[in-house]
C-alpha cells in the first residue's frame, strides 16, 4: 500500500516562507519513504496558487531530483525572495519588476541543490490557479445567456529523467510562463500573457463561447479567486482513481498559514461596539480566505457521508436472500442503463449494488477523502496568541516578510515546527502507514533541521519594527504604487 499525498499550496506572497518551512519538513519525511515502484508514501498531486505555484516547483525538484529540501526551500524563500530585489530595475508600468520576478523564478527552477541520494520515481501532476482577465463565457444547457467565470487553470507534469527532471507543459508554453502568471499579484506586478493555442479544443469542448482569435489570455494572480485550490486538487485526485490500486490510500494535505480564529464572547456581535472601517476591511479579507477552504472541506465531508451511506447500504442489500437479490440485481441493471451506465454482465452482485448506489449518491468513488490541515496552530503556544501574531510577514499587503530576511526566517521555522508537531501526532498512521515507516519519517525531519522559536519575538511585526533598510524598501514600494497609479490615471485621460 502507498499513502498518496495530494498537496494544496495557497497563495500568500511573503507567507510563502511559512509554506517553504512546512514543505521542507514534509518533503524530508516523505523523501525517506518515496523510493521504489511501491513506496510507503509519495507526493503525486499538487494544486497551487500564487506563491504556492512558485513553491510547487521546489517541492517537485527536491523529490524528483533528489535534492535537500531544507537547503533548496530555505535558500529560495529566506535568502533570495526579497522586496529590494523585486524593486530593482522596476519600470514605471508596475510597482515591482517583472524581470526581477523572472530571475527569482529561474532561481527556483534551476538553482543548485545538495543531492540526498534519494529520488521519488512517481511523477507529480501540478495544477496552478490563474485569474483570467478576459473571462470565460460558458453557454448553459438551460437558458440563453452565458455565465462567465474568471477562474482558469494550467497544468504540467514533472517526471524523473536521467540526470534531472522533465517538465511536460502544453505545446508552445514554458513552465516559467505558467508559474509567473499564477504569481502575478496585481498589487505589485503586471499581468502575464499565456498562449492557450494547444488547448483550444479543450476550451471549446468545455463550452467556452468566447475563445479569442489570438488564442492567448492575460492572466493575474490565481489567489485573487482561489487562494487555497483544494477543490481543484480533489478533482484531480478523483480523475486518477481508475488508474490507482485498490490498496492505495489518498490523503489531502492543505497548508493554511493563516487559519481564521473562531470568534467568542461578544466579538463581532455587540451592538454597542461598532467595528471600525479598517477592522471591517481586515476581517472581510480573512472571511474570503476562510470561506473558500470551508466550502471545499464541506464538499469533501458530504462526499465522505455519501461514501459511508453507499458502504452501509450495499452491505445490507448483499445480505438478502437469493430471490430478493435477483430482483434487486435486475432492477439495478435497468436503473444503470437508464442512467447511462453499462454494467458488465459478469459484474459481481456486490459491485453492481455499490456502483449503482454510488451513481445515485453522486460519488465517483466509494472511498472517503481525508483532509489534513497544517497551520501554525499546531505549534505549542501559537493558539494562545493567534496565528496572525505568530507570523512575522503578514503585513503591508502580505509583502511585509519580503522586507527583512529575519522575518522570513522566523516564518520558515514556524512552518517547519508545524509539520514536526503534525508528524508527532502520527497522523499518517491513521491511514495505514506502518509504525516503523512513520518513525523513520519523523526522525528524518527532526535530524534534518532544528527550527528556532524567533516567532515568539518576531511574530506580529510591522513596518515600525523593521531596520532602516526595510523601512526604506517599504517607502519605495508605497511610492512606486502611488506613481504607477497616477501615471495610469493620466494615460487613461
Amino acid at each position: 500500500m502507498t499513502i498518496q499525498l495530494a498537496l494544496t499550496l495557497p497563495g500568500g506572497v511573503a507567507l510563502g516562507a511559512f509554506e517553504a518551512g512546512a514543505l521542507a519538513a514534509l518533503v524530508v519525511a516523505v523523501g525517506e519513504l518515496c523510493e521504489g515502484d511501491e513506496p510507503p508514501a509519495c507526493i503525486d498531486l499538487i494544486g497551487a496558487s500564487s506563491a504556492g505555484s512558485l513553491t510547487s516547483v521546489l517541492v517537485v525538484r527536491a523529490l524528483l531530483e533528489g535534492l535537500d529540501p531544507v537547503d533548496l526551500l530555505r535558500r529560495a524563500w529566506v535568502e533570495e525572495a526579497s522586496l529590494p530585489a523585486l524593486l530593482h530595475a522596476a519600470s514605471g508600468r508596475a510597482p515591482l519588476s517583472g524581470e526581477s520576478l523572472q530571475r527569482l523564478a529561474d532561481t527556483f527552477l534551476h538553482g543548485p541543490g545538495r543531492p540526498t541520494g534519494r529520488r521519488q520515481s512517481t511523477p507529480i501532476v501540478v495544477s496552478v490557479a490563474l485569474t483570467n482577465l478576459r473571462g470565460l463565457a460558458y453557454r448553459m444547457p438551460a437558458g440563453d445567456e452565458p455565465i462567465v467565470t474568471y477562474l482558469d487553470w494550467a497544468e504540467f507534469i514533472a517526471e524523473p529523467a536521467p540526470g534531472g527532471i522533465r517538465f511536460g507543459t502544453p505545446e508552445g508554453v514554458t513552465l516559467p510562463e505558467l508559474i509567473l502568471a499564477s504569481a502575478a499579484n496585481p498589487v505589485g506586478f503586471r499581468p502575464r500573457v499565456v498562449s492557450r493555442a494547444a488547448e483550444e479544443g479543450a476550451y471549446r469542448a468545455a463550452g467556452v463561447q468566447n475563445f479569442p482569435e489570438t488564442k492567448a489570455f492575460w492572466y493575474a494572480d490565481g489567489s485573487l479567486l482561489k487562494r487555497k485550490p483544494l477543490s481543484r486538487t480533489m478533482r484531480l485526485a478523483r480523475a486518477r482513481r481508475d488508474s490507482e490500486r485498490a490498496t492505495d490510500r489518498r490523503v489531502h494535505v492543505v497548508l493554511e498559514p493563516l487559519p481564521t480564529a473562531v470568534c467568542l464572547g461578544r466579538s463581532w456581535a455587540d451592538p454597542a461596539a461598532p467595528p471600525t472601517w479598517l477592522a471591517t476591511l481586515r476581517r472581510s479579507v480573512q472571511i474570503m480566505d476562510a470561506q473558500s477552504i470551508f466550502d471545499d472541506v464541506r464538499e469533501s465531508q458530504e462526499v465522505n457521508e455519501r461514501c459511508r451511506a453507499v458502504e452501509v447500504l450495499s452491505r445490507h442489500l448483499a445480505d438478502l436472500d437469493e430471490h430478493s437479490r435477483g430482483e434487486v440485481r435486475a432492477a439495478l441493471r435497468r436503473a444503470m442503463s437508464e442512467l447511462g451506465g453499462h454494467p458488465a454482465a459478469e459484474e459481481g452482485e456486490g459491485e453492481l449494488i455499490a456502483e449503482a448506489l454510488a451513481r445515485a449518491a453522486g460519488v465517483t468513488s466509494r472511498r472517503e477523502v481525508p483532509i489534513e490541515l497544517i497551520s501554525p496552530d499546531l505549534v505549542p503556544g501559537v493558539r494562545e496568541i493567534g496565528s496572525s501574531r505568530a507570523l512575522a510577514g503578514d503585513f503591508l499587503f502580505r509583502f511585509g516578510g519580503l522586507l527583512d530576511p529575519a522575518l522570513r526566517q522566523s516564518d520558515f521555522d514556524l512552518g517547519y515546527s508545524a509539520v514536526l508537531s503534525w508528524l508527532d501526532e502520527r497522523r499518517l498512521e491513521r491511514y495505514g502507514l506502518p509504525a516503523d515507516a512513520a518513525d523513520k519519517a519523523t526522525r528524518a525531519a527532526y535530524e534534518a533541521y532544528q527550527p528556532g522559536d524567533a516567532w515568539r519575538r518576531a511574530g506580529g511585526s510591522g513596518v515600525r519594527s523593521l531596520p532602516w533598510r526595510g523601512r526604506l524598501a517599504a517607502a519605495r514600494l508605497l511610492t512606486r504604487m502611488g506613481y504607477v497609479a497616477a501615471r495610469d490615471a493620466l494615460v487613461r485621460r
